[in-house]
């Protein structure tokens, strides 16, 4: 596509309003984009195979066979992560792949019923109504767990509020009992998410950075008493690698 120099200009300033934006930023990014990038002409393409390491597939069936849960963390588009979870053997056809909205749902039941007491339990979200319908699917151990780190950064918004309690006690604006009790809130929201992950058969995040890759992890040994095993084969790995006590780094 050829661009001459005053629609280059007038595209530019554009472009520039929607990085210095401070709402909908990424929106007006995308919309300014596509605008640049209608009517290309196609001058060629490469296509890459990326193929499974031999007996991937069996190794991840054997594990599930021991028990052993199975989540894949990677920062790939949800459409790629989704593709090779399915090549390997951890997703199936028969599997019911819950939606982000349905999370929600289910994640909002469970903190309702337990917003009270600032407690919670597996059983709590078994019961609510919104699960019922999937239990057919958990009994059969047909039910996945597919989430984009955007989705984890909105829902857990771990960092954010790291910092908003750490001000805020430096401010002096909270009692101890207040933040005790943010804290507690915090805590029963992430143990939701946790058991909720935890009742699916596999469990697939993608779009992910690496620090939410080491939050993943801990967040698990957190709140579930197991051992895990973080395995990684890049640099954007080594924090998750180097977030629990069992490391493979082949």
């Amino acid at each position: 596509k050829e661009v001459d120099e005053l629609t280059y200009s007038e595209w530019n300033k554009k472009h520039h309003e929607a990085c210095t934006s401070l709402q909908n930023r990424a929106e007006k990014l995308n919309a300014v984009y596509e605008v640049i990038e209608g009517d290309l002409q196609l001058l060629g393409a490469t296509g890459i195979e990326d193929k499974l390491q031999d007996g991937v597939p069996e190794t991840i069936q054997l594990l599930k066979k021991a028990n052993i849960k199975v989540w894949v963390l990677t920062g790939d588009k949800q459409e790629t992560a989704v593709n090779i979870a399915f090549s390997c053997q951890l997703l199936a056809d028969d599997m019911e792949i819950l939606s982000e909205t349905e999370v929600c749902d289910m994640l909002d039941a469970y903190w309702e019923n337990n917003n009270n007491n600032r407690t919670g339990s597996v059983e709590n979200l078994l019961a609510s109504t919104v699960f019922r319908k999937h239990k057919a699917s958990l009994h059969h151990g047909k039910m996945a767990l597919v989430i984009t780190g955007e989705f984890l950064g909105k829902f857990l918004g771990y960092e954010d509020k790291k910092k908003k309690l750490s001000l805020k006690r430096l401010r002096g604006k909270w009692c101890k009992s207040e933040v005790d009790m943010e804290e507690d809130v915090d805590g029963l929201r992430e143990k939701a998410f946790v058991d909720l992950a935890c009742l699916c058969q596999a469990v697939v995040f993608c779009r992910v950075t690496p620090k939410q890759k080491a939050m993943v992890v801990q967040l698990l040994r957190r709140h579930k008493n197991v051992t895990t095993l973080a395995i990684g084969d890049g640099a954007n790995d080594v924090n998750m690698i180097k977030s629990e006590g069992t490391r493979d780094s082949s």
